[in-house]
């Protein structure tokens, strides 16, 4: 009878202490996981932060390509007032020349 108590009592203690060692490796584990989630986290505060600068940087380029379109639709009216001039005054000189030229053909 003493001899099963013991065996029971060796076999409770086998199996707490292999509960035990489960528990202890259950627990580095958990521990890895954690860090591995503050890690992940970490990381992932840093790809968001990249991420709103770029959109911040992109906004300003965005601004800054508008504003060129606008100064290049600027300059096309500008050189298109400036071709119209010049053509405007060739077709006066042309127009002042043949009436100089009637003149003298007339005198």
């Amino acid at each position: 009878k003493n001899e099963v108590a013991k065996s029971i009592r060796s076999s409770h203690e086998q199996e707490n202490l292999n509960l035990m060692q489960k528990l202890e490796e259950q627990t580095v584990l958990l521990e890895e996981n954690e860090k591995m989630l503050i890690s992940r986290d970490t990381v992932l505060e840093q790809a968001c932060a990249a991420i709103e600068q770029l959109q911040a940087q992109c906004s300003t380029l965005q601004d800054e390509k508008q504003e060129a379109d606008d100064k290049l639709l600027r300059f096309q009216e500008l050189e298109k007032i400036q071709t119209d001039n010049i053509q405007s005054a060739n077709k006066s000189v042309i127009e002042n020349l043949r009436l100089k030229s009637e003149l003298e053909s007339k005198t």
